[in-house]
């Protein structure tokens, strides 16, 4: 009896091991694919938490500084009651964002860390010693001031300056924008060597449950798992993209309510004017990241509807009338990516207001918002029938913010505006292909 149970154990180890080799490896395989999840997930997540902050100070550091410019330009010509200490508060609130970009801080926004990149570090140091010069400059063209006007030798320094400091801190969101993406590649990267020992360890549990039926059928059940998770991954990340569209319309939304209970509580209508145009503005970008979220496509935006959606809120919140003011659109049915339907949308709701606001004096007219083709470009059409633009107006040195934006926002799209003041006004900005 024992001789012939012999053979019954010496036949059943190997098939043990088997087993267990098979489980091992199964077992490693998901260990290893868990790993992926887990590392993906904390790595997106630590660079969220790490350049979310910084990319939110690299553009706190242009728009405080810009923002002092426009002042200390209004307080120049006499139109602001701010005087030079709130233009350098804004100075110096651009000067510690760098510093805290180059040194960590916190702030009620959340907390910065320390950058780590030298390439990023020279950059914003260059920044600083900017923003440093820009401070003096504006401090003797603000002494100056009773002697000297525009075109004048400290004007033109003071200019030079400030376009010397925007081209830094460009260079900021440059280098920024590369950091993210070495980052980045280096995730991608230390994925596709785990994704690599994944793909050999179930290369090697494919051979081993080769040699059993039962193993087999399980290792292309894990296969299918493993090509839902891939499926599942990719409308995870098109769920990701929608959601940060969409905070960013509700954080929008956020700025505009915020503007619109402060316009609520000022008396003086030329005020209160700037907070609606202000609320205007944003509306118009949140309607871009509105649409974004909505679309099946999400790195474009169906460019007519945009433009009769934005148009006509504009037509309700100057109280047109329907019977007087015509309004009329006409825009093919293209699509445009975000880096340019943004400026599109911003230069139609300042063109639009303004001419609701001043070319229908007597509450009667046409407004016309269309695209045109020209020289294989695109050419976006404002136009009214109103009692036209001055002649004193110039678009190249006008001291209206309306009309800063669109020239701005003109040369951001490829070209100049061209004005034409024939039976009202026509403007027209060549959008590069």
């Amino acid at each position: 009896q024992m001789t012939s149970n012999q053979p019954e154990n010496t036949e059943a180890s190997p098939v043990r091991r088997t087993y267990w080799n098979v489980y091992l490896a199964i077992g490693l395989t998901a260990v290893a694919m868990v790993s992926i999840m887990v590392y993906s997930l904390y790595s997106s997540n630590r660079i969220i938490l790490k350049y979310s902050p910084l990319v939110d100070a690299a553009l706190e550091i242009k728009l405080e500084a810009t923002t002092a410019h426009l002042w200390f330009e209004e307080i120049a010509s006499g139109d602001r009651e701010e005087n030079i200490d709130d233009v350098l508060v804004h100075i110096d609130e651009a000067k510690w964002y760098a510093n805290a970009m180059l040194e960590g801080g916190r702030n009620p926004e959340g907390v910065l860390l320390p950058l780590d990149d030298p390439l990023l570090r020279g950059e914003i140091k260059n920044v600083l010693e900017a923003l440093d010069e820009f401070r003096v400059i504006t401090l003797k063209r603000y002494e100056a001031l009773s002697g000297s006007g525009a075109g004048s030798e400290i004007d033109q320094r003071y200019d030079k300056l400030f376009r010397h400091f925007l081209e830094h801190a460009d260079d900021v969101g440059t280098a920024l924008k590369q950091s993210i993406l070495r980052t980045r590649a280096t995730l991608q990267s230390v994925q596709i060597a785990l994704m690599v020992a994944v793909m050999l360890a179930a290369l090697a549990s494919g051979y081993l449950l080769y040699r059993s039926d039962s193993q087999r059928a399980k290792y292309l059940l894990e296969s299918e798992t493993a090509a839902e998770g891939l499926k599942q991954a990719l409308e995870d990340k098109d769920m990701l993209i929608k959601e940060v569209h969409h905070r960013v319309k509700n954080n929008l939304l956020v700025i505009q309510s915020l503007l619109n209970l402060q316009s609520s509580k000022i008396d003086d209508e030329d005020t209160k004017g700037l907070f609606i145009e202000s609320q205007n503005r944003v509306k118009a970008m949140s309607m871009i990241h509105e649409r974004l979220y909505q679309s099946s496509d999400l790195s474009s935006v169906d460019f007519p509807e945009y433009v009769r959606s934005l148009v006509t809120l504009l037509y309700r919140n100057y109280k047109m009338d329907s019977s007087k003011v015509t309004l009329k659109t006409e825009v093919p049915e293209i699509t445009l990516d975000i880096d340019t339907i943004i400026p599109c949308g911003l230069i139609i709701n300042e063109l639009v207001s303004n001419a609701f606001k001043y070319a229908f004096p007597e509450g009667k007219g046409e407004l016309y918002v269309g695209m045109e083709k020209e020289g294989g470009n695109n050419v976006l059409v404002v136009k009214d029938d109103g009692i036209g633009l001055p002649e004193e107006i110039n678009l190249y040195d006008t001291k209206t913010l309306g009309m800063q934006i669109v020239q701005a926002l003109s040369n951001q799209l490829g070209g100049d505006p061209e004005i034409i003041r024939d039976k009202g006004t026509e403007f027209r900005i060549q959008i590069d292909a």
